[in-house]
């Protein structure tokens, strides 16, 4: 649902949303009716995904990592994990 939602940073909503769609109705009807946002975003052709991306990050023993909403990597996101 990420891909077709309004992009709103408070809410943590539509970061995968690269065309930057917005349509009320369809942030409306998030869980209770997905199959019919997910209709409603085909017809007007909101996105055409092309492909879904699965991203796998690793560190070594004493860093962790915050994994970002838009899936970059940045030096920023690990800090070192305190025995």
């Amino acid at each position: 649902m990420n891909l077709m939602r309004t992009v709103n940073p408070a809410a943590r909503t539509g970061a995968a949303s690269i065309g930057r769609s917005s349509n009320p109705q369809l942030d409306n009807n998030e869980r209770r009716a997905a199959q019919e946002a997910v209709r409603l975003a085909v017809e007007e052709v909101a996105i055409m995904p092309l492909f879904q991306r699965k991203s796998i990050w690793a560190t070594r023993a004493g860093l962790r990592m915050e994994a970002r909403m838009d899936d970059c990597a940045v030096a920023v996101g690990v800090f070192a994990v305190k025995p």
